[in-house]
């Protein structure tokens, strides 16, 4: 097999949407994106969908445009007493990229002029590249023409079923249909899972292998829920899981979590499975090179499967570059911090912490939020430290708000702030 490294380096924005001049770089394997609602992780995964669609618009006739919407807007007008205030847009939109693509250095670019004008689909140089790839794979069905896979999953992925009950496209190139749409369906994948189910009862070899690995990525992926072994149900026209306690249970019946991971897990494989029906080896076909974009990759998780799901993508498609947002402290605490880009209003910064650290740390250094919430305990709290650290933690005050917050909050076998108030009030009481 002749696999190549397919991975996007950076991307580069001018005038689109919230960004005027902004720069980000991704890591090769993981990148997770981080920052407040409005920070502008889902307007990067957006762009990059536009850049790299100029790839899945020569190896499928698929591609994606700016659109005027995508402009930038200024609030004008609004010190004006006069004047109704508006917004100003900002034309020209530019996008830039530099990627890794089949094992070679590419930089191209996309921008809409004005609001009339067209899309620029990128470089001659480069889309003649990448159609030459898509000529090569034509002539050569063998393993040594390793196709990538290109996918977007949004944050409405997987959660509707699409009824479109035509036949199996039986090229390769359909790996890439609708793969940009962050609206992925469950009907898509689950009429490619049943030929191949269909295909394995009549022994046929490289259905079989192909059906294992979408298995052995599914159960690695669903491992923390229990639920394993994904197979076709033609009476339920299901693919349906089975769960040690539970039994079996059609796909779009499970808890939406385990439905959205199982979904996007066998999704993700079975691109890879069609981009290259050659590779019969599921290792193999595991392996093999690939884009993929989820925005909040937490979505309906639980919290103990946030702390791994990167983890795990990672490791079931080691080939695959995952660029991936979150508001989860879980999932960030679970990667380095090198994968981290934190967006702070229009820019981006690597926060500094090490891998492993608490949730509650992580969403206090980090993501600068306040992990305790302003109930009365914890403004009787506050006014007892206050006390503590003040040398009168003795008075008559601070045992009254101490028998309330032993009563309230269960004392110092619950609260590590009563424990280190208790330090303070031992050391005082030494006579030295």
């Amino acid at each position: 097999m002749n696999s190549k490294t397919w991975f996007v380096e950076s991307l580069t924005i001018k005038n689109f949407r919230q960004y005027d001049n902004f720069t980000i770089d991704f890591n090769q394997d993981v990148t997770l994106l981080i920052g407040e609602n409005g920070s502008g992780k889902t307007t990067i995964l957006d762009a990059l969908a536009v850049m790299l669609s100029v790839i899945l618009k020569q190896l499928n006739d698929e591609g994606k445009n700016l659109t005027s919407e995508d402009a930038r807007r200024i609030p004008s007008n609004l010190d004006s007493v006069e004047a109704v205030a508006s917004t100003d847009i900002c034309f020209p939109i530019e996008l830039s990229v530099t990627a890794i693509v089949d094992g070679e250095n590419w930089t191209w670019s996309r921008s809409k002029p004005t609001a009339k004008s067209r899309t620029t689909m990128g470089e001659k140089e480069f889309r003649d590249f990448v159609s030459n790839i898509r000529e090569n794979a034509q002539k050569d069905a063998t393993p040594n023409t390793v196709l990538p896979i290109i996918a977007y999953y949004g944050v409405e992925r997987l959660l509707r079923e699409i009824r479109n009950q035509g036949s199996v496209p039986s090229s390769r190139f359909s790996a890439y249909d609708h793969a940009l749409d962050p609206r992925s369906d469950i009907n898509r994948f689950s009429r490619y899972f049943r030929m191949l189910f269909i295909e394995s009862l009549k022994k046929r070899n490289a259905a079989i292998q192909h059906l294992n690995a979408i298995v052995h990525a599914c159960n690695r992926v669903l491992e923390p829920t229990g639920w394993k072994d994904p197979e076709w149900n033609e009476t339920v026209g299901s693919i349906v899981l089975r769960h040690d306690d539970y039994g079996y249970m059609p796909l779009d019946m499970l808890a939406t979590g385990t439905k959205i991971a199982a979904g996007l897990t066998i999704d993700i494989a079975s691109r890879l499975a069609r981009a290259n029906p050659a590779i019969t080896k599921p290792e193999t076909l595991l392996s093999c090179p690939g884009i993929v974009l989820i925005d909040e990759v937490d979505l309906h998780l639980h919290p103990i499967w946030q702390k791994e799901i990167a983890i795990v993508l990672r490791e079931t498609f080691p080939g695959v570059q995952f660029v991936l947002t979150t508001h989860s402290p879980h999932v960030i605490s679970s990667v380095p911090n090198s994968s981290v880009r934190n967006l702070v209003g229009l820019s981006v910064e690597t926060p500094e912490f090490h891998e492993g650290l608490r949730p509650e740390v992580i969403l206090e250094t980090i993501q600068r939020t306040n992990t305790q919430p302003i109930t009365e305990n914890r403004k009787k709290l506050d006014e007892y430290l206050a006390l503590v650290y003040k040398g009168e933690g003795t008075s008559i005050k601070a045992l009254e708000l101490r028998k309330y917050l032993d009563e309230k909050m269960g004392g110092k076998e619950f609260n590590e702030e009563l424990i280190d108030a208790d330090s303070v009030l031992e050391i005082e009481s030494w006579d030295l």
